[in-house]
């Protein structure tokens, strides 16, 4: 069973998140200059990404921060709104926490998270 992503009125993905999707393949190369390309398994395109939250208060950083504390870099599996395929956050995707970073700015935070897509949870 996955674990939710925290949900605050004011916890919304920035519109400088992004997705990225990578590919894996195996590749056949013969001697005539013939190359065969085939995916690499049934989990061969793997999403990873950044969620950006800014100008969180110091509360919701807070709550934020606890929660990354906890599930960061462990085996934990996160369900996200998939906002990058669907805006309307009708669709969710279970992934990996791997990295976070938090900026300062006085009375507000920014945070950036790194994520990894999790299979067959």
């Amino acid at each position: 069973m996955a674990t939710l992503y925290p949900v605050l009125p004011t916890l919304k993905y920035d519109q400088s998140s992004q997705a990225n999707y990578n590919v894996r393949t195996i590749t056949t190369e013969f001697g005539d200059g013939y190359q065969q390309v085939q995916p690499d398994g049934i989990n061969f395109n793997v999403q990873t990404g950044t969620l950006t939250h800014r100008l969180l208060s110091l509360a919701d950083a807070a709550t934020l921060r606890a929660f990354l504390e906890t599930n960061c870099g462990t085996s934990t599996v996160i369900t996200i709104l998939n906002m990058m395929e669907d805006p309307t956050g009708g669709t969710t995707l279970n992934v990996y926490l791997q990295s976070y970073s938090v900026t300062n700015l006085g009375t507000h935070f920014n945070y950036t998270i790194n994520y990894r897509e999790a299979f067959n949870v």
